[in-house]
């Protein structure tokens, strides 16, 4: 079965995840930064925008 991949949005960067907006899903999503980065590397994830560095306050 072949995957596709899935457009999102990231709303919030922090150095230990990331929050993000999946266009299955009413509310986003908070995930570890690692687990974000590696869907991301192999495709699955595809960002919308451009990833934002970090959230500043």
């Amino acid at each position: 079965m072949e995957s596709k991949s899935i457009n999102v949005d990231v709303l919030e960067s922090a150095p230990d995840f990331v929050k993000v907006k999946l266009p299955f899903l009413e509310i986003p999503v908070k995930m570890n930064r690692d687990f974000f980065n590696s869907r991301l590397q192999i495709g699955y994830f595809q960002l919308s925008e451009e990833y934002p560095r970090r959230k500043t306050a």
